[in-house]
Protein backbone atom coordinates (compact mmCIF):
# COMPACT_ATOMS: atom_id res chain seq x y z
CA UNK A 1 0.00 0.00 0.00
CA UNK A 2 1.26 3.54 -1.41
CA UNK A 3 1.83 5.20 2.52
CA UNK A 4 1.29 8.79 0.74
CA UNK A 5 -2.17 7.63 -0.04
CA UNK A 6 -2.85 7.79 3.68
CA UNK A 7 -2.17 11.77 4.36
CA UNK A 8 -5.25 13.65 4.57
CA UNK A 9 -4.76 17.10 4.04
CA UNK A 10 -7.16 19.72 5.29
CA UNK A 11 -8.04 23.63 6.33
CA UNK A 12 -6.85 24.04 10.01
CA UNK A 13 -9.28 25.74 12.34
CA UNK A 14 -8.37 28.87 13.84
CA UNK A 15 -7.34 27.69 17.06
CA UNK A 16 -5.21 24.64 15.27
CA UNK A 17 -2.78 27.14 13.63
CA UNK A 18 -1.02 26.97 16.90
CA UNK A 19 0.47 23.59 16.17
CA UNK A 20 2.39 25.76 13.08
CA UNK A 21 3.55 28.17 15.15
CA UNK A 22 4.80 25.34 17.92
CA UNK A 23 6.52 23.38 15.18
CA UNK A 24 8.24 26.69 13.01
CA UNK A 25 9.43 27.98 16.99
CA UNK A 26 11.08 24.29 17.29
CA UNK A 27 12.78 24.56 14.33
CA UNK A 28 14.24 27.99 15.36
CA UNK A 29 11.71 30.02 13.34
CA UNK A 30 9.64 32.54 14.57
CA UNK A 31 6.24 33.84 12.84
CA UNK A 32 6.13 36.98 15.02
CA UNK A 33 5.12 37.40 19.20
CA UNK A 34 1.47 36.67 19.28
CA UNK A 35 0.81 36.60 15.14
CA UNK A 36 -0.95 33.04 15.05
CA UNK A 37 -4.09 34.62 16.75
CA UNK A 38 -4.32 36.46 13.74
CA UNK A 39 -3.18 34.77 10.60
CA UNK A 40 -6.75 33.19 10.16
CA UNK A 41 -8.24 36.42 10.02
CA UNK A 42 -7.27 37.41 6.18
CA UNK A 43 -7.81 34.01 4.98
CA UNK A 44 -9.73 31.54 6.75
CA UNK A 45 -9.06 28.80 4.34
CA UNK A 46 -4.84 29.20 4.19
CA UNK A 47 -3.79 27.47 7.15
CA UNK A 48 -3.45 23.32 6.32
CA UNK A 49 -2.71 20.17 8.22
CA UNK A 50 -1.20 17.21 6.44
CA UNK A 51 -2.65 13.97 9.18
CA UNK A 52 -2.24 10.79 9.38
CA UNK A 53 -3.86 8.51 11.49
CA UNK A 54 -5.33 11.54 13.27
CA UNK A 55 -1.87 13.02 14.28
CA UNK A 56 -0.28 15.94 12.81
CA UNK A 57 2.01 15.04 9.97
CA UNK A 58 2.49 18.31 7.87
CA UNK A 59 1.66 21.67 8.03
CA UNK A 60 1.63 24.91 5.22
CA UNK A 61 0.00 27.82 4.80
CA UNK A 62 -0.62 30.13 1.62
CA UNK A 63 -2.59 33.02 3.12
CA UNK A 64 -4.37 35.07 0.14
CA UNK A 65 -4.52 38.75 0.73
CA UNK A 66 -5.89 39.72 -2.21
CA UNK A 67 -6.86 38.25 -5.97
CA UNK A 68 -3.65 39.07 -6.75
CA UNK A 69 -1.03 38.24 -3.83
CA UNK A 70 -0.80 35.27 -1.30
CA UNK A 71 2.03 33.98 1.09
CA UNK A 72 3.38 30.82 1.57
CA UNK A 73 5.05 29.88 5.00
CA UNK A 74 4.72 27.27 7.73
CA UNK A 75 6.23 24.88 5.68
CA UNK A 76 6.85 21.65 7.98
CA UNK A 77 6.86 17.98 7.33
CA UNK A 78 7.50 16.63 11.54
CA UNK A 79 11.35 14.96 11.29
CA UNK A 80 10.22 11.60 11.73
CA UNK A 81 8.34 11.30 8.07
CA UNK A 82 10.29 13.67 5.95
CA UNK A 83 11.48 12.40 2.89
CA UNK A 84 8.59 10.70 2.07
CA UNK A 85 6.51 13.18 -0.70
CA UNK A 86 4.54 14.18 2.00
CA UNK A 87 6.08 17.61 1.79
CA UNK A 88 5.15 18.14 -1.72
CA UNK A 89 1.71 16.86 -1.23
CA UNK A 90 0.70 19.75 1.12
CA UNK A 91 2.75 22.08 -0.69
CA UNK A 92 0.73 21.07 -3.86
CA UNK A 93 -2.14 22.09 -2.25
CA UNK A 94 -1.05 25.31 -0.89
CA UNK A 95 -0.21 26.82 -4.33
CA UNK A 96 -3.47 25.31 -5.47
CA UNK A 97 -5.20 27.21 -2.94
CA UNK A 98 -3.50 30.34 -4.19
CA UNK A 99 -4.56 30.14 -7.65
CA UNK A 100 -3.28 32.60 -10.14
CA UNK A 101 -1.91 34.60 -7.64
CA UNK A 102 1.56 35.88 -7.25
CA UNK A 103 3.45 33.52 -4.19
CA UNK A 104 5.81 35.31 -1.56
CA UNK A 105 7.33 33.22 0.80
CA UNK A 106 10.43 34.14 3.43
CA UNK A 107 12.57 30.75 3.30
CA UNK A 108 16.00 29.27 4.07
CA UNK A 109 19.25 29.92 2.02
CA UNK A 110 19.34 25.64 2.05
CA UNK A 111 16.15 25.38 0.36
CA UNK A 112 16.42 27.96 -2.46
CA UNK A 113 16.81 25.50 -5.11
CA UNK A 114 13.85 23.54 -4.35
CA UNK A 115 11.89 27.34 -4.50
CA UNK A 116 13.66 27.50 -7.89
CA UNK A 117 12.44 24.12 -9.14
CA UNK A 118 8.76 25.21 -8.18
CA UNK A 119 8.97 28.75 -10.34
CA UNK A 120 10.15 30.61 -7.54
CA UNK A 121 12.96 33.60 -8.34
CA UNK A 122 14.99 35.22 -5.84
CA UNK A 123 13.62 39.09 -4.81
CA UNK A 124 15.95 40.15 -2.15
CA UNK A 125 17.62 39.06 1.10
CA UNK A 126 16.17 39.11 4.36
CA UNK A 127 18.59 40.34 7.36
CA UNK A 128 17.45 38.90 10.53
CA UNK A 129 18.73 39.94 14.07
CA UNK A 130 19.00 37.56 17.54
CA UNK A 131 19.24 38.03 21.13
CA UNK A 132 17.88 38.84 24.28
CA UNK A 133 15.32 41.65 24.29
CA UNK A 134 15.91 44.20 27.39
CA UNK A 135 12.87 44.36 29.77
CA UNK A 136 11.79 47.74 31.06
CA UNK A 137 10.78 50.94 29.29
CA UNK A 138 12.59 52.31 26.36
CA UNK A 139 15.44 55.05 26.83
CA UNK A 140 13.98 58.74 25.98
CA UNK A 141 13.48 59.69 22.73
CA UNK A 142 13.00 55.75 21.05
CA UNK A 143 10.23 54.82 19.83
CA UNK A 144 8.91 50.85 20.52
CA UNK A 145 7.33 48.99 17.62
CA UNK A 146 5.23 45.79 18.33
CA UNK A 147 7.00 43.01 16.31
CA UNK A 148 4.21 42.08 13.39
CA UNK A 149 5.93 41.72 10.73
CA UNK A 150 7.46 38.21 9.41
CA UNK A 151 10.32 39.87 7.99
CA UNK A 152 11.28 41.25 11.07
CA UNK A 153 11.34 38.39 13.20
CA UNK A 154 12.41 38.52 17.18
CA UNK A 155 14.79 41.56 17.18
CA UNK A 156 17.12 43.53 19.58
CA UNK A 157 16.82 47.02 20.45
CA UNK A 158 20.60 48.06 19.40
CA UNK A 159 19.93 46.27 15.45
CA UNK A 160 18.04 49.17 14.62
CA UNK A 161 18.88 53.12 14.12
CA UNK A 162 18.79 55.00 17.88
CA UNK A 163 15.27 56.56 17.80
CA UNK A 164 13.52 53.73 16.49
CA UNK A 165 13.88 50.27 17.94
CA UNK A 166 11.68 46.93 17.33
CA UNK A 167 10.95 44.59 20.07
CA UNK A 168 9.44 41.62 21.43
CA UNK A 169 7.95 40.29 24.62
CA UNK A 170 10.74 40.71 27.26
CA UNK A 171 13.31 38.22 27.49
CA UNK A 172 11.94 36.76 23.84
CA UNK A 173 15.04 35.18 22.63
CA UNK A 174 15.82 34.38 18.78
CA UNK A 175 17.91 32.65 16.25
CA UNK A 176 19.87 34.11 13.78
CA UNK A 177 18.80 32.13 10.53
CA UNK A 178 19.41 32.91 7.15
CA UNK A 179 17.01 34.35 5.22
CA UNK A 180 16.02 35.30 1.67
CA UNK A 181 12.71 36.33 0.33
CA UNK A 182 11.09 34.46 -2.94
CA UNK A 183 8.26 35.16 -5.16
CA UNK A 184 6.80 33.13 -7.78
CA UNK A 185 2.91 33.56 -10.08
CA UNK A 186 1.07 30.45 -9.57
CA UNK A 187 1.35 28.06 -12.29
CA UNK A 188 3.88 29.63 -13.39
CA UNK A 189 6.64 27.11 -15.08
CA UNK A 190 9.87 26.25 -13.39
CA UNK A 191 12.66 28.68 -14.12
CA UNK A 192 10.06 30.73 -16.11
Amino acid sequence: MNEQADLRIRAMAPDEIAVAADWAAAEGWNPGCGDAACFATVDAEGFFIGELDGAAAATISCVNYDDRFAFLGFYIVRPDLRGRGYGLRIWNAAVEHAGDRTIGLDGVVAQQGNYQKSGFRLAYPNVRYGGRVATGAAPPGVIALACRSPSWKRTTPRSFPRRVRHSCAPGSTHQDMPAARWCATAGSSPGA
